[in-house]
């Protein structure tokens, strides 16, 4: 007995260094082992080696929170392991006709393999699989879950609901799981932010608020990883990440856009990198129950390949979208020539399109004209409001004939092009001006435009008798100080206008005087920005008596910018009269009022019951203007922002710099206190720029005769690229939705660029199977593309609540699965599209999924420690999950 024991205790020994460099991957501690015997391993294309799996050898099987393994002796007693598996690459787990053996498929990159294995007892060893699968598969579709097949119900445990899942469908559980077979550790920081968003009800999961999203920080954490746990989820509702510097950022939240039905706005902006938007293209076509509707891609390099596949995947979407923001891309002209191309492949979608912005791309006549195909296609029926077609240098003789057709919309960026240095383009923009109805922001700054060019502009706006309530942007033009006689003439009564930004046109004190007078007739007037047209003393001395004279008698005035004029003292009489002002927002930055112009400020802000926001940079402040200034708050209650003067503080000496910030951040508290509220926000803003669609946006009418007309197909738009067609390759069916399985570190090395995908053939299998294999498998393993076609658009639709409870079908009494040629992908892989046979019973939601059923701990097993921690705090990374605050709903789906 004692010789047993020593044996069995050097075997534990032996599987728990097996498993302690997994320990810091969030692993835990050995929870089941047994010996049992094993066959040897064959792949599932090689017919000839099943011989294999008749012979078996005695081996130790080891159960761990995610990972299963064999443990085997040699001669002399030595030790090895023969099988090391991640729960997740579990593929299934199949009757063979006799009780005491199973066989187990499980994924090995892009290939299938299968082993059996045999055991008395067998039961124990199915329902503790049973057991540990439960909590990291938690809100996956039934066929996500690993399929024990064929089993009698004597070797199967019914599954009980009792099982208590974590917050956000068990997110936690689920994001510690992939953390381990990644082979990255799990962030205590991101664990931390994500019980914060929990706790508040927070559904929109922006990294950049989560300490450790910079990579190159000693707490940074894997944001792939973060993204492949999202797949199933539906707690989550838009994604945001911005400015992170990693390459195929996309392309991780790409594959789980492939399954997610819940989030709806995505942003992936600002990375100064190299998206290939492969996956994210394939991913839009093949989910038919995505409800992504605002795509904000902006500020990252898209080649034309990616606007292709993006293009492509846009045209596949059964619903509508209503921001598509493609700026600051560098796309080339090929790609925005195959984007408009594909909007004219499917108008359902296109069509409901509101913002549209292709600001700072490449356009040459074949992209302008494709656009210009596009708009006549629309016209009269589109839903377009919003167009950024800044800094693409469109040729308005190709464009401007058909953006007059455009008539219902409401914001028109054109700056930072030479609009009109061909013959005809000045009277095309006009033609625009002319016809439109509702424009409500127009943005014509930096487009080079002489004064009499800008003249004829500005008259035509005054003539336009539909546009009222219009911001107006024709700021860094270059107009001068001849420019002020140019728009008196040109502005008129000007009463269409309530905001004019002309800063940055180096005007000069008479000519701003000029524009003033012009603009005292038009008492609607709330925003004046007129930065960097000041130029020293002597232009805001002719300039302050009409600046005072404006301010005083405009009580609807609330904005006004004045900043970079290097006014100096002259810049105090002004500053006196803020006391007698309804202005909320001043910006005198740049101004070098110096210590009496922070005087001057001081007495104004006693008495200035109005002005909220304040920016003062920039103006050689010393100790002593602050001081003067921190005394202003005795009586002010209202100024609740000042700009942290970051340039002056800069220019303080050395010796004096703490006792400025000191007394700065006593300002700053003031300026709290004014505000009325304790900062609750410890992560900071949210990132707002499009709130979250809370309903699916239908496909928009489509007009008949755009149902007749024949349109491209994807073939032919992949063939307008110069690159040669891409080609379906076989991606391993674990790359869905998450890295690479061979994945050792987490640093943020460049990945290879993802293969590229035939999406052209209606014929295609799933761009994300592998279909270099056939096994007997389920039905619901299907192709997408032997799906029926999706059911009708819905129309202001709710998005997806989280599944409801409803008991299914015992897994054992389904019987053997048909035969399929197709592989099946592992556990962690995301569902492919269920067939239309399989929707839920009368009175579940269609986007509910039945919940598994529960099975207790099976004896034998040794269930994790549960440990706890103080409410706020993180909860431990190999604990089990805490259970939801109050008032959180979770999900009841499997």
């Amino acid at each position: 007995m004692a010789e047993k024991e020593q044996k069995d205790s050097s075997d534990t020994k032996f599987a728990e260094e097996q498993v302690a460099p997994y320990k810091i991957y969030g692993e835990h501690v050995i929870l089941f082992q047994q010996w049992v015997e094993v066959s040897g391993t064959v792949r599932m294309t090689d017919v000839k080696a099943r011989e294999k799996l008749k012979k078996f050898v005695k081996s130790l099987l080891v159960l761990t929170k995610y990972r299963m393994f064999f443990i085997v002796k040699g001669t002399f007693g030595s030790r090895s392991v023969k099988k090391m598996l991640h729960l997740y690459d579990l593929v299934e787990v199949l009757a063979t006709g006799q009780s005491d053996i199973a066989e187990i498929k499980y994924n090995v990159g892009t290939v299938v393999e299968c082993v059996r294995l045999k055991t008395a007892q067998m039961k124990l060893v199915l329902d503790t699989l049973h057991y540990l699968i439960r909590p990291i598969t938690w809100g996956f579709a039934a066929a996500r879950s690993i399929p024990f097949s064929g089993f009698a119900p004597e070797n199967l445990s019914p599954l009980e609901n009792d099982f208590q899942p974590g917050p956000a469908d068990n997110f936690l559980e689920i994001y510690q799981a992939h953390c381990s077979y990644n082979k990255t550790r799990p962030s205590v920081e991101f664990i931390r932010y994500f019980n914060y968003l929990v706790e508040n009800g927070i559904t929109e999961l922006d990294l950049n608020l989560c300490p450790g999203s910079e990579i190159k920080s000693d707490i940074s954490f894997d944001i792939p990883t973060v993204f492949s746990s999202l797949a199933h989820n539906t707690y989550f509702k838009s994604v945001i990440v911005r400015g992170v510097q990693v390459r195929n950022l996309t392309d991780s939240i790409a594959k789980s856009l492939a399954y997610n039905k819940t989030i709806s706005r995505l942003h992936i902006t600002d990375t100064e990198e190299e998206q290939p938007l492969t996956y994210l293209g394939a991913g839009l076509k093949y989910n038919k129950s995505s409800v992504l509707q605002i795509i904000d891609l902006s500020g990252n390099d898209i080649s034309s390949e990616s606007a292709a596949h993006l293009g492509v995947g846009i045209a596949s979407l059964t619903h509508g979208i209503s921001v598509l923001n493609l700026s600051k891309c560098s796309i080339p002209p090929k790609g925005i020539q195959t984007l408009f191309q594909c909007f004219c492949s499917n108008y359902g979608v296109s069509m409901s399109i509101e913002d549209l912005n292709l600001s700072y791309n490449k356009f040459d006549e074949a992209a302008a004209n494709a656009m210009v195909t596009w708009f006549q296609s629309i016209r009269g029926y589109y839903s377009l409001r919003k167009l950024g077609l800044a800094g693409t240098n469109c040729d308005l003789n190709i464009v401007g004939d058909k953006l007059k057709g455009l008539i219902e919309l409401e914001r028109l960026d054109l700056s930072h092009n030479k609009l009109v240095d061909k013959p005809g383009s000045l009277e095309a923009l006009l033609s625009v001006i002319e016809v439109n109805k509702n424009l409500k922001h127009f943005d014509l700054s930096a487009c080079h435009f002489s004064c009499e060019q800008m003249e004829q502009i500005l008259y035509t706006l005054q003539k336009n008798p539909f546009l009222s309530g219009l911001h107006l942007s024709i700021a860094d033009n270059s107009l001068g100080p001849k420019g002020g006689v140019y728009m008196m003439r040109g502005l008129g009564d000007c009463s269409y206008l309530v905001s004019l930004d002309i800063s940055h046109n180096k005007m000069k004190g008479k000519a701003l005087s000029e524009i003033l007078l012009v603009l005292s007739a038009n008492q609607s007037i709330h925003t004046i920005l007129a930065g960097r047209n000041i130029q020293g003393k002597e232009d805001m001395e002719e300039f302050s008596k009409t600046l005072i004279d404006y301010v005083r008698s405009h009580n609807n005035l609330l904005t006004l910018d004045l900043s970079d004029g290097q006014a100096g003292k002259s810049m105090i009489p002004f500053i006196q009269a803020l006391s007698q002002c309804n202005l909320t927002s001043l910006n005198i930055s740049g101004n070098t009022i110096g210590d009496m112009g922070a005087s001057a400020l001081t007495d104004s802000l006693k008495s200035n019951t109005s002005l909220t926001r304040l920016n003062i940079d920039s103006n050689n402040i010393s100790q002593t203007g602050w001081q003067a200034l921190a005394f202003a708050f005795v009586n002010n209650r209202t100024l609740k922002e000042i700009v942290y003067p970051v340039a002056d503080l800069d220019r303080t000496p050395p010796e004096k710099k703490e006792a400025v910030r000191d007394i700065i951040h006593r300002v700053m508290k003031f300026t709290a206190r004014n505000r009325g509220v304790e900062d609750d926000k410890p992560f900071g803003e949210y990132y707002q720029p499009y709130p979250t669609p809370t309903t699916l946006m239908p496909l928009a009418n489509v007009p008949p005769h755009l149902k007749s007309m024949p349109l491209p197909t994807v073939d032919l738009v992949l063939d307008m690229l110069s690159s040669p067609k891409p080609t379906l390759q076989t991606v391993g069916s674990g790359d869905v939705y998450r890295p690479s399985p061979n994945r050792t570190s987490t640093s943020y090395s460049e990945s290879p660029r993802p293969p590229s995908l035939n999406l052209s053939s209606p014929s295609s299998p799933s761009p994300f199977s592998s279909p270099s294999f056939s096994s007997p498998y389920s039905s619901v393993h299907s192709s997408y593309n032997d799906l029926p076609p999706p059911p009708p658009p819905m129309t202001d639709l709710p998005l997806p609540p989280p599944p409801i409870s409803s008991a299914p079908p015992p897994v054992s009494s389904l019987g053997p699965p048909p035969p399929l040629p197709s592989a099946p992908p592992p556990l962690g892989a995301p569902p492919p599209l269920p067939s239309f046979s399989s929707l839920p019973p009368p009175g579940l939601s269609a986007y509910s999924s039945p919940p598994p059923p529960v099975i207790n701990a099976p004896p034998g097993f040794t269930a994790p420690p549960t440990l706890t921690t103080p409410r706020g705090l993180p909860p431990p990374l190999l604990g089990s999950p805490p259970l939801p605050p109050a008032g959180i709903a979770t999900s009841q789906g499997y």
